[in-house]
């Protein structure tokens, strides 16, 4: 069954203004695995212009092409008519009448899943998405996701997610608006964006002032073997020791860890993480308690010191 396109054209709660995106998803609509993603970029400045999808996500040493999880890919003009969008690789849409862009629109398949569109070549978890509104849990790795028109990759991004009102987003973005369904996002450019995932779940999320840095962790467990406030307690005495070893102070002014317990088997047939710059990702089998801690403070040892060389 493929997705029907709903499209809204009212007020967003934001403004478009020239020279930044805003983009918008509702976790509350998913359909079939998928999350419908509408762009209104900046002002284009050419006839013709390249919307782009990432295929390669650092610290992967894989291609993953996430343009080919990407489906019903329409642009709209300011008139509501739809523009030519001619797709001409695996992540690339070649649009005309660029200067009357309003929005783009695409649906986006999960990654966690198997797709007709996978075939063999399956994206490691923690660079990939999972929307699972069942369960109500979401891995939303923005280069996953969001795409950027050619040429416009170093302007500001607004990202508006609305969700369950029984969920709770957990990234280093930072955070300029927040209710009980609606959170807003701003990143200084495309690639500050792509370099924090979020984690939506019932809330389990622990935040700590560690070595003069606001330290967050956020735990997704199916059947609650782990919780947050055990793995920030496994990872204090861990921080400040890379504090010491740092200087006497962490380099980063906050650090979200964000850890994902599979109670099924990775299509990757891995688990592990992903280093960024301010954040890492964690996807692992739901197993023994004890266990588990262990793996994730051996595995945060390590990435925690990629934000002295970072992804970008």
């Amino acid at each position: 069954m493929r997705p029907v396109l709903v499209l809204s054209f009212l007020v967003s709660v934001l403004v478009k203004a020239t020279g930044q995106y805003l983009v918008e998803f509702d976790l509350n609509q998913v359909v079939n695995d998928k999350v419908q993603v509408t762009i209104d970029p900046p002002e284009i400045d050419s006839d013709q212009i390249e919307f782009h999808m990432p295929k390669i996500v650092p610290g992967t040493y894989a291609v993953s092409d996430f343009g080919r999880i990407v489906s019903d890919f329409l642009v709209y003009s300011t008139s509501g008519d739809t523009l030519n969008a001619e797709k001409i690789s695996s992540n690339r849409w070649k649009i005309t009448n660029a200067k009357q862009i309003e929005k783009i629109s695409y649906w986006i398949d999960d990654t966690f899943d198997k797709s007709s569109n996978y075939h063999d070549n399956f994206i490691f978890e923690p660079s990939g998405t999972s929307f699972e509104a069942r369960r109500n849990v979401f891995v939303c790795n923005p280069f996953g996701m969001i795409g950027y028109l050619d040429g416009y990759k170093n302007v500001e991004f607004k990202l508006q997610i609305r969700h369950p009102k029984q969920i709770y987003g957990t990234t280093s973005l930072e955070r300029i608006e927040q209710n009980e369904e609606l959170d807003v996002f701003r990143s200084d450019n495309y690639h500050n964006l792509v370099d924090a995932p979020i984690l939506y779940c019932r809330p389990d999320t622990v935040s700590r002032q560690i070595a003069g840095a606001e330290i967050s962790v956020s735990v997704f467990s199916p059947t609650k073997k782990l919780v947050a406030s055990e793995v920030m307690d496994n990872l204090e005495d861990l921080i400040h020791a890379q504090s010491e070893y740092l200087g006497g102070k962490l380099p980063v002014n906050r650090y979200a860890y964000l850890i994902y317990l599979m109670d099924f088997r990775s299509l990757s047939y891995s688990w592990g993480a992903l280093e960024h710059s301010y954040s890492s990702l964690y996807t692992f089998p739901e197993s023994n308690v004890n266990q588990l801690k262990q793996t994730i403070r051996d595995f945060a040892a390590h990435e925690f010191l990629h934000v002295l060389t970072p992804l970008y």
